[in-house]
């Protein structure tokens, strides 16, 4: 479908950064389980498995929107971040600085609690940590995400980073509460 609009709307970037980020998105794939089912994040996943092929074309399309010099749309900053991710041969290698500017730069057209929230995690990679609490917490009081699961890992995640164990707990049990994938829940349950 991705293809199909982009044949469709060949010169328009939001759709090129689309199709883009999907295929870096599904080029990721095979490193999301490991060879005995269970969940590998991000962070810890084995690059070296990662579909090259897709990861070239995905990074090609993007790269191809950035030349045109338009003014970025949501698509083309959310396919930038996932470039980023997929351009570091190693999580140690992710530029989280640049995360951090892309999601800036996206809650200007998109302010939504859910970019909020995946601004407030790249925060607490570059230890901006009181900054990434603050949002957590007036998302928080908002009373709108309580059963939004990607809250509750970001916030485990920076209470974890804040040494708040017991809060960073709380939080990684509601995440769990609310996964509907074993295999997710399963490592989940490992973290805590």
């Amino acid at each position: 479908l991705g293809r199909m609009v982009t044949r469709l709307f060949k010169y328009h970037p939001e759709a090129r950064s689309l199709l883009g980020m999907m295929l870096l998105t599904s080029a990721r794939a095979k490193g999301r389980i490991n060879q005995t089912g269970h969940f590998v994040p991000l962070q810890l996943q084995d690059r070296s498995c990662w579909d090259q092929q897709r990861i070239r074309e995905g990074l090609a399309l993007i790269d191809g929107v950035y030349l045109a010099r338009n003014r970025p749309g949501p698509y083309q900053l959310q396919a930038a971040i996932s470039a980023i991710h997929s351009k570091a041969q190693t999580a140690d290698e992710t530029d989280w600085d640049q995360i951090v500017a892309l999601y800036e730069k996206l809650e200007e057209i998109d302010s939504s609690p859910v970019t909020q929230i995946n601004r407030a995690s790249a925060l607490a990679n570059v230890d901006r940590l009181e900054e990434a609490k603050e949002i957590l917490e007036r998302i928080e009081a908002q009373g709108k995400l309580g059963a939004y699961q990607a809250f509750h890992l970001a916030k485990a995640h920076v209470l974890r980073k804040m040494g708040d164990i017991a809060g960073a707990k709380k939080a990684q049990q509601m995440a769990i509460e609310l996964s509907n994938s074993e295999i997710e829940k399963n490592f989940l349950k490992q973290q805590l």
